[in-house]
Order: C-alpha cells, then sequence, then structure tokens
C-alpha cells in the first residue's frame, strides 16, 4: 500500500490499530451482538403480527435470512480479520526517482522518535477496507503522478529566507560591506568610468542593478581587486596574504597576525573562504537533507530554475545560482538575515526605458525567485499560504486516523439504527475521499506552480502576482473544507441509494415468502 506523505503512514497505522483495538472492545462487551438480536426480535414477531397461519415457518425463513446477511456483513466490511503489514505502507515522492522509499518507523522525519516505543506489529482490518485503502491510494497515487513535476520555487525561497547567518559571518558581511563595496562604489560614483569597460559584464550580470549589492560583478572587474581590508581577514592566512605593512612591523618585532589581507575579489569569491561561498554552504545546509524525500541540492535547483526562466526573461546570461542564493539573504525583503534590499532606481542605464530601471533584467541579479516566494508578505494575508499548505497534510493525516479508529462505533450505531448497509457504505465512500484529498492540495500546489511560471517578474507584473498569492492562500484553505463537504453529501446519497437498493431486493424476498404462504391459505 502506497499512501502519499510520512505523516500519512503513522494516520494509516495509529487509525487501523484502534480500529482493532475498539472492535475488540466492542466485542468482548457483547455490543456487537445487539443488532443481531434486534434483527431476530423483528423477524419473530412481524409474521406473527401479519396473523399469517404458518407464521413459526416465516419467522425461521426471515431469522436464516437477515442472520447469514449479518454475519456476511460483519465478516466483510466490520471484523478485522486481515493482517496489515506495518512496513507494507509506503511513501516516495512522485517527482524524486532517487528518493528512498519512507516505511513505517524509517521516514528519516521525528515521526520516527515520537512512535519508537509503539507495538503496531499486530495490525488487522475488515476485508472490505483492506480493499479500499488499497485501491484508493493506489489510485490517488496515480492521478498525483499524472501531474506534471514543477519546481517549487516557494520551497527554495522559503529556505533561503529562513537560514540565519552565524554571527562570525555576519561579522564578516558588515565588514566587507563597510571596507569593500562602499569604497567601490564611492570611487564608481567619482570617478565615473567609461561606459564601455563595464557595459558588457553589467548586462550579463542583470544591468544596473548589478551595481547596488555586494557581490557586484562590476566591482569585482574594476576595483575588488586593488581594495584591501583595514583589517585581517579569518580564514586566509597571513603568510599567503600579507598585509601592506607587515614587512615593516616585523622589523619593529611586531609579531604578524595570523590572518592576512586579501583583496576584497579575493574575500569574496574564494571557493574555500570566500563570503559567497560561505553564504551559499550555509543555505545549502539549511536545505531539508532527507533522504526520503529525494531533496535536490538547492544550487542544482536554482540552476535549474534559472536555465529554465532566461529563456522568458531579459535576467543577465551570466547569473548564477550562488548569486542568486547570496544576493537574496543579503538583500531580500523577506530575509531573516542581510540589509534588506536596496535598489539602485538612481543608476539610470541610457539604453533602459524610463519607468523599467527595475524590471526584472534591472532590479536584483538574483531577484526573480525573490519577486514570487515573497509576495504573499506583502499583499498582508491573514494567513499565510505556505503554513496553511503545510497543515494539509497534517489534517488529512489526522482525519484519516480519527476515521478508522472511530469505524467500529460508526457501523455499530448504524446497524442498530437498521440502516446498516447506507451507513457502511457511507463510512467507506468517506475513507477513501480522506485519502484521495492529498490529490486536491497536490493539484493546487501544481496550478500554483504553474501561474507563477506565466507570470512577467517585471515589476509591472506584482500587482497580478499579489492577487494570485491571495487566491491560492485561500484555496489551500477552503478547497479542503469545499471537497470534504461535497464528498460527505455525495457519500450519504450513495449510501442511500446502495441501501435502498438492498432493502428493496430484501423486502422482495420476503414479499415473496408471505405470498407463497398466502398462496397456500387460499
Amino acid at each position: 500500500m502506497m499512501v502519499n506523505g510520512p505523516l500519512e503512514i503513522y494516520g494509516t497505522v495509529i487509525g487501523v490499530k484502534l480500529f482493532d483495538a475498539l472492535f475488540n472492545i466492542l466485542a468482548s462487551m457483547g455490543i456487537i451482538f445487539i443488532p443481531l438480536l434486534v434483527l431476530i426480535f423483528e423477524n419473530i414477531t412481524k409474521p406473527y403480527e401479519s396473523e399469517i397461519e404458518n407464521g413459526a415457518a416465516t419467522s425461521l425463513r426471515r431469522v436464516f435470512i437477515h442472520f447469514f446477511l449479518w454475519v456476511f456483513t460483519v465478516m466483510l466490511f466490520v471484523a478485522p480479520t486481515w493482517h496489515l503489514d506495518a512496513t507494507a505502507i509506503t511513501y516516495k515522492p512522485v517527482c524524486s526517482s532517487s528518493a528512498v522509499s519512507s516505511t513505517f518507523g524509517d521516514t528519516g522525519t521525528t515521526y520516527d522518535n515520537a512512535f519508537e516505543n509503539l507495538d503496531y506489529s499486530d495490525l488487522r482490518i475488515p476485508i472490505m477496507m483492506g480493499f479500499v485503502l488499497d485501491g484508493m491510494s493506489g489510485f490517488t497515487n496515480a492521478a498525483i503522478t499524472s501531474l506534471p513535476c514543477k519546481t517549487d520555487i516557494e520551497q527554495m525561497q522559503n529556505t533561503i529566507d529562513t537560514t540565519r547567518l552565524t554571527p562570525k559571518l555576519s561579522d564578516q558581511i558588515s565588514r566587507f560591506q563597510n571596507e569593500c563595496f562602499a569604497p567601490a562604489r564611492a570611487q564608481f560614483d567619482n570617478q565615473t568610468p567609461d561606459k564601455s569597460v563595464y557595459k558588457s559584464e553589467m548586462k550579463e550580470y542583470g544591468g544596473t542593478t548589478d551595481l547596488s549589492w555586494i557581490g557586484s560583478h562590476v566591482f569585482q572587474t574594476l576595483y575588488y581587486g586593488q581594495i584591501y581590508p583595514t583589517k585581517p581577514v579569518p580564514g586566509f592566512p597571513a603568510n599567503e596574504y600579507p598585509g601592506q605593512y607587515q614587512a615593516y612591523n616585523e622589523k619593529q618585532g611586531i609579531a604578524p597576525s595570523q590572518w592576512g589581507y586579501p583583496d576584497c575579489e579575493t574575500w569574496w569569491t574564494d571557493s574555500q573562504d570566500g563570503l559567497q561561498a560561505k553564504l551559499v554552504n550555509l543555505a545549502s545546509k539549511h536545505d531539508p537533507q532527507n533522504p526520503h524525500l529525494g531533496n535536490v541540492p538547492l544550487t542544482d535547483e536554482v540552476s535549474a530554475y534559472l536555465t529554465h526562466i532566461k529563456r522568458f526573461t531579459h535576467l543577465g546570461s551570466q547569473v548564477t545560482a550562488d548569486d542568486v542564493i547570496s544576493h537574496d539573504m543579503l538583500y531580500d525583503v523577506g530575509s531573516n538575515s542581510g540589509f534588506g534590499r536596496n535598489y539602485t532606481g538612481w543608476m539610470k542605464d541610457e539604453e533602459t526605458p524610463i519607468g523599467m530601471e527595475n524590471s526584472g533584467a534591472q532590479r536584483v541579479a538574483a531577484n526573480v525567485v525573490a519577486n514570487m516566494g515573497q509576495a504573499v508578505d506583502a499583499a498582508l494575508s491573514v494567513v499565510k499560504r505556505a503554513e496553511i499548505a503545510q497543515e494539509i497534510p497534517i489534517l488529512q493525516a489526522v482525519l484519516l486516523s480519527l476515521g478508522l479508529a472511530l469505524g467500529p462505533m460508526i457501523i455499530m450505531v448504524g446497524m442498530m439504527t437498521g440502516r446498516s448497509i447506507s451507513v457502511i457504505f457511507t463510512y467507506y465512500f468517506l475513507i477513501g475521499s480522506l485519502l484521495f484529498m492529498t490529490f486536491v492540495e497536490k493539484f493546487i500546489h501544481y496550478l500554483e506552480l504553474s501561474l507563477h511560471a506565466s507570470q512577467n517578474n517585471g515589476i509591472y507584473a506584482m500587482g497580478n502576482n499579489l492577487v494570485m498569492y491571495n487566491v491560492f492562500t485561500n484555496l489551500y484553505f477552503y478547497a479542503p473544507m469545499l471537497y470534504l463537504m461535497l464528498m460527505s453529501i455525495a457519500g450519504v446519497g450513495l449510501g442511500n441509494s446502495i441501501g435502498g437498493a438492498f432493502s428493496n431486493g430484501v423486502s422482495g424476498s420476503t414479499k415473496g415468502i408471505f405470498d407463497k404462504a398466502i398462496g397456500k391459505l387460499i
């Protein structure tokens, strides 16, 4: 049996275990036999109430018919007689071929620790419940598989935005801002270099916006190689990066520092101790690394998205995943670290139309993802869409577990009211609907990601993004409720129809018995 989430594994197992436990309690108390006694009493008394001469024979036939129906119903729909192996309930993400299958006790989540001391080895369910769980979980998984896989922009952005800088890295970023970027920008403003020197590079890395952040490729080319920090930089040995006055200090008997003075370009770009590499590594470590989810490395995921988005926008052709990640960590308005956005609308490009200085190509070297990821915050939604999206699997798993656990009581009450067939089919229909609810969430998510990809990332498309995010915030909240309401109505209607058809069939058989009895009297 393949479910559609780690928590759904535990929801199913716990629900099945409680179904078995409650059934055993009801059986030990004798409650399960009350519907049978009611049937026997009714079928004995009714023929005599009809004043039929051979009432005893008719009563016996009716008792036998309803007894066998009761046994059939209980054995097939109520009594947990089919053994279910908890490890046979598995989950594997549809869009990740490299993911390891999750099983009970081995999902790679904290749920494993929460339920590790509980014994769920002996699980039993009704035969029909096994068919419903297997059939609907397979149908749901097939429906989800039919949806094309899309890059989860929101997940990427949340990973970047929720990454916090360490104190040491935050201190180095502040130093780089003051000791490298500020002098470089001052020189650029004062010297006004010939645009032909840097125009092509600026265009390749996002237009005039490249000049607005500390990782500016134009500044790396023009200035960073000639600018040095004012104090030693940890991570760069003094013997490899000696300071300007190191030789003089040694002659004066001043002990050299452990760390040296790399130029600002090296300080930013070094593959091991450079600030950009540290920022990217920090965000990559913050990205969930669960082999059961088959997560693609953050840099690879961002690179794939950039390759796609560059075909439709004027984003700089040389902008890399490292640029996206490091820029968003420092300048995205929703980030938990960094400076916040620093726009450079005053930097006019002669070839940029007025009013379009901050469009997708000219706004921020790596701001394409940020535009989408933070729209809901800008819209000031009461309930964040991302939070609701995370709550849906929890809601679905809890409802499934609760529905399974209460199954014996629901069915027993239905059998006592004389509407056993209607109640049973309604109950099983709703259990199947709870399993299929995962597809509703996945389908909404697919539509959201598809609409993201269709949006222009310019500043004038921001209004459309905000409207879209508000719409999906409401969809994530209301769609499951509407779905469950409609499925409840449909389940009740289906149960009543099947129960009515079955009752008519049984009534027809009973009516035949009465006709034969009356015929003999005549």
